[in-house]
């Protein structure tokens, strides 16, 4: 169709707003904490992978908010864990448009550690 962006080109690379011009993958996990709004200023489409560990027995839940707004609040991704053994975990992959605010809060009955927050753009 006239509207759509291809995925990939013949050599299977991909291309278009998909990888944006992809150059950084930032271990931002010593950066970045639960709860804390931050910004998109890379000027580029920007992929974020988050994680939590904790140990078993209760409920925990992860929320990514993002949008145009410093408090951003649509919500972008989820994750709700309960586990019965003794260490679980889970994690959230989300986009954010360039300018864009993104945070992401952790909720629940066990202490949300965070694990991972890795950022590519």
């Amino acid at each position: 169709a006239a509207n759509t962006v291809p995925v990939s080109d013949a050599n299977g690379k991909l291309n278009g707003w998909i990888n944006n011009g992809l150059t950084t993958q930032d271990n931002a996990t010593g950066k970045r904490s639960y709860g804390v709004v931050y910004q998109n200023t890379t000027g580029k489409v920007m992929y974020i992978s988050v994680g939590n560990s904790n140990s078993g027995g209760c409920f925990v839940a992860l929320t990514a908010y993002c949008d145009a707004s410093s408090s951003p609040s649509a919500v972008v991704a989820n994750l709700g864990l309960t586990a019965s053994g003794p260490n679980f975990s889970g994690g959230l992959f989300f986009i954010v448009l360039p300018g864009y605010y993104y945070k992401v809060v952790s909720g629940g009955q066990c202490p949300n550690n965070l694990w991972y927050w890795v950022e590519w753009y």
